[in-house]
């Protein structure tokens, strides 16, 4: 199959109107997987979504990383720094895709893919279908060994915040701790290992006020912002 065959669709493109026109071009993402999902999906929208906890199950290892969502991380103003452990995407079902149709890609999670070619309204459609939605993102994974991460605040900033959550005993308000915390809650969502940086994975992560370890739905509205590829 040709590398023209992959785009035979129109780019997700976005047009902004800023001090100068500007245009984003949008990645078209590949969710590989075995042929009979694929199968299943273009037949009337069946499509499984798993959480962050049932990654962490996965018996397949390049599926399987026990740390999503997990880090270590300080924050820091030049006056002070906040050293923290938390985990985000609990309550989350996660599409993991790839911007690369790669031998070593399809090696690993199969030789079919659902391509979204337009990630916004394939996800607003995925929305719709879930219960207890609540909001949403999508984005690149970041590649690093470890998962500790730095965050540097503007001089002052997190002083500013302690105290305004200290206490007349001098102790703290908890609320302080979710506050600091969400200041790399979405670096957390999105950062992997090294050694997965080959899959190149973009992730569309849909938080919701309750998740099980995966969900079956059906969107056959989202066809139309999808092609198929087989090998």
């Amino acid at each position: 199959m040709s590398e023209m065959e992959f785009r035979d669709w129109q780019p997700a493109i976005i047009n902004l109107n800023l001090t100068l026109p500007w245009s984003i071009v949008r990645p078209a993402i590949f969710r590989f997987m075995e042929k009979k999902y694929v199968d299943e999906f273009f037949a009337d929208g069946s499509l499984r979504l798993s959480s962050f906890a049932q990654f962490s199950q996965h018996p397949d290892e390049p599926r399987r990383d026990e740390a999503e969502g997990a880090a270590i991380s300080t924050l820091s103003d030049g006056n002070r720094t906040a050293i923290y452990s938390s985990r985000f995407g609990v309550s989350s079902y996660v599409l993991c895709g790839s911007i690369s149709s790669a031998p070593e890609v399809t090696k690993a999670f199969g030789p079919s893919a659902i391509v979204i070619h337009d990630t916004i309204p394939f996800a607003a459609a995925v929305a719709h279908a879930l219960p207890g939605y609540r909001q949403g993102l999508e984005g690149f994974c970041e590649y690093q060994d470890g998962r500790l991460i730095h965050q540097k605040l503007p001089h002052g900033a997190l002083k500013t915040l302690l105290e305004k959550h200290e206490l007349p005993d001098g102790n703290m308000n908890m609320d302080v701790i979710h506050q600091v915390a969400n200041h790399t809650a979405i670096q957390q969502i999105l950062l992997k290992e090294s050694k997965y940086s080959y899959q190149l994975e973009y992730r569309l992560i849909w938080e919701c006020t309750k998740t099980e370890n995966y969900i079956d739905i059906k969107i056959p509205e989202a066809l139309q912002f999808c092609k198929r590829i087989d090998r």
